[in-house]
C-alpha cells in the first residue's frame, strides 16, 4: 500500500489495495473474530491516518473521499489480531513528496504473512 502513496492517488483506492493484499495472505477482514486458527485484520478496520498535531484527516478508510496530495504527513498502520495470542501493530510514518513518499519512521519490516505455517 505505501508503495502507491502519492499525489493524486484516492485514499479509497489505497484503502482497497490494502484489503485486497490482506485477502491474498489469508487474513480475514470479517467484524466476526471467532475462529481461533484465523488471523484478523483487527477492527475497527482502517489503514491510518493523517498526523498534525494530533490525529486528523486524511482517515485512511475505504469510505475517505480525500485524494493524496504533496505535503501530506501520513501514519499507515495496521493492526492483526488472532484468538491465544494477541495482537501485533505496524506502523510507517511518511511525509508525501512529488512522487510517492519520504519515510520518516524506520522500523524493521518483517513479512510475518509470508513466514507463517
Amino acid at each position: 500500500m505505501i508503495a502507491h502513496i502519492r499525489p493524486g492517488v484516492a485514499v479509497s483506492e489505497l484503502c482497497q489495495m490494502g484489503d485486497h493484499y490482506l485477502e491474498e495472505h489469508g487474513v480475514s477482514l470479517s467484524a466476526q473474530q471467532d475462529d481461533a486458527r484465523q488471523i484478523y485484520a483487527a477492527f475497527p478496520p482502517h489503514w491510518g491516518h493523517g498526523l498534525g498535531m494530533t490525529w486528523e484527516r486524511p482517515w485512511m478508510v475505504e469510505s475517505e473521499d480525500m485524494v493524496i496530495q504533496k505535503g501530506m504527513y501520513l501514519a499507515i498502520e495496521k493492526a492483526l489480531y488472532q484468538q491465544e495470542v494477541g495482537t501485533v501493530t505496524y506502523e510507517q510514518d511518511m511525509l508525501v513528496t512529488d512522487t510517492g513518499i519520504e519515510l520518516l519512521s524506520h522500523t524493521k519490516k518483517v513479512n510475518l504473512l509470508s513466514e507463517r505455517e
